[in-house]
């Protein structure tokens, strides 16, 4: 962004767009891969909650753990 003049609502979009680079949606059920899906984003399926390994895979999240220290390494990874 050094040296671009931006209006405010350039500025507001490049934030974002900075922002959805990083952005993950953790979920336990299907719906949560439908909606991060929607949004364009990834998404990352936990199998400590209500969903299953088929259920993500069907929904195609982006990565599946099955426990908080996948999860940790995963985040910490990207």
């Amino acid at each position: 962004l050094r040296g671009a003049v931006l209006d405010q609502s350039s500025l507001h979009y490049t934030i974002l767009y900075v922002i959805l680079q990083k952005l993950v949606l953790i979920g336990d059920r299907k719906h949560d891969v439908e909606a991060a899906n929607t949004c364009g984003i990834d998404s990352i399926g936990v199998l400590w909650g209500y969903g299953n390994l088929e259920e993500f895979q069907t929904e195609g999240a982006t990565h599946i753990v099955s426990n908080v220290a996948e999860l940790t390494r995963l985040l910490i990874e990207s």
